[in-house]
């Protein structure tokens, strides 16, 4: 699927979701730090999505271009999953109810799974999953929060920046 333009505009059936495009050092970093969560088979670690299929209002309001600092506050790891969960400037401003970025997934496990394990976690809350559902977790103090400056985008269905 190729990106095209209409005055300007991109057509909006080839935009899978905005985001925030980390760089390259998010990923050395979290390797450093937990080699383990680079065990599974599909390896992200490049953004944080900020509106999925999203529409053209959604479009016209995204700040394309702009620089956010995204700081990540813990992380999880189960047999599908690895994910850090992240606050941003602008979080609010865009809606996105579990921020975060996918470290990996399993093989044949999509990248929504990080998302549906932040989702259970806040419903049920963390001390309450059942025994064999408990993923790893670290966190850091707030003052030892990774930060990294990223650039809101729009990404294309193959995970490619098509405007930035």
């Amino acid at each position: 699927i190729k990106m095209g333009f209409i005055s300007g505009r991109m057509y909006m059936n080839d935009i899978m979701y905005t985001g925030i495009l980390l760089p390259p050092e998010v990923k050395l970093g979290f390797e450093k730090l937990f080699p383990d969560y680079f065990e599974l088979d599909n390896v992200f670690c490049h953004h944080v999505t900020l509106n999925y299929l999203p529409n053209s209002v959604a479009i016209e309001k995204t700040e394309f271009g702009k620089e956010v600092l995204v700081e990540f506050t813990k992380v999880y790891k189960n047999d599908k999953v690895a994910v850090a969960v992240c606050t941003f400037d602008g979080e609010r401003q865009y809606n996105v109810e579990h921020p975060h970025m996918t470290i990996s997934t399993a093989e044949n496990v999509l990248a929504v799974e990080s998302k549906n394990l932040l989702k259970k976690i806040r419903e049920v809350g963390f001390r309450n999953l059942p025994y064999d559902e408990i993923p790893e977790c670290h966190m850091w103090y707030h003052e030892a929060y990774p930060t990294y400056s990223g650039t809101i985008v729009v990404f294309n269905h193959n995970n490619e920046v098509v405007r930035s």
